[in-house]
């Protein structure tokens, strides 16, 4: 009768997988770190672009309507919504368009580098195509900021980066 031994064919051991693993868990800890930061910096960029289209789209429809639209901002309920200035009064848009939009979560908004302003702010568009100098600050959970303002030559909105702002790391830390 025949008796199969063990042979030495190729197979890993207990404490070989043991190791593997604890690398790859290792490995997938630094990734999910860096990957929670990219997703908080995302959150800030995507409410500036949100707001930027909002914006743009307000200043086509005011000159396309011959009417005077404004942003109206509230930072400390971190909201925005697009309304028709109408004889001295906002008047709310009923579309989607008009909502109430508000911005992602742990995402501030810092009216003209103000973190904490009691009052409601406007953007105003108006007929001709312009729109009122405004800038504010977008500041996430992890210090990520985005500049949203039209200051820049020609009055173009834009979004700068918080090296591209200008905005020294003292001057926000303060503003916290």
């Amino acid at each position: 009768m025949f008796v199969p031994r063990f042979s030495s064919r190729a197979a890993f051991t207990l404490l070989e997988l043991i190791l593997v693993l604890a690398i790859a868990a290792a490995l997938l800890s630094v990734v999910a770190a860096s990957l929670r930061g990219f997703y908080a910096e995302r959150k800030v960029d995507d409410a500036a672009t949100h707001l930027v289209a909002l914006l743009h789209q307000g200043q086509q429809r005011a000159v396309r309507d011959g009417t005077v639209y404004r942003m109206v901002v509230d930072p400390d309920e971190r909201e925005y919504q697009m309304v028709e200035a109408s004889a001295g009064f906002d008047r709310p848009i009923e579309s989607e368009w008009g909502r109430v939009f508000s911005l992602p979560e742990h995402v501030e908004l810092w009216w003209d580098g103000e973190s904490s302003s009691s009052q409601v702010h406007a953007i105003q568009l108006s007929p001709d195509g312009t729109v009122e100098p405004f800038k504010f600050l977008l500041v996430g959970p992890n210090g990520t900021t985005r500049m949203v303002s039209n200051l820049a030559a020609g009055g173009a909105l834009t979004v700068f980066s918080y090296e591209e702002s200008g905005v020294a790391e003292g001057h926000v830390n303060q503003m916290q």
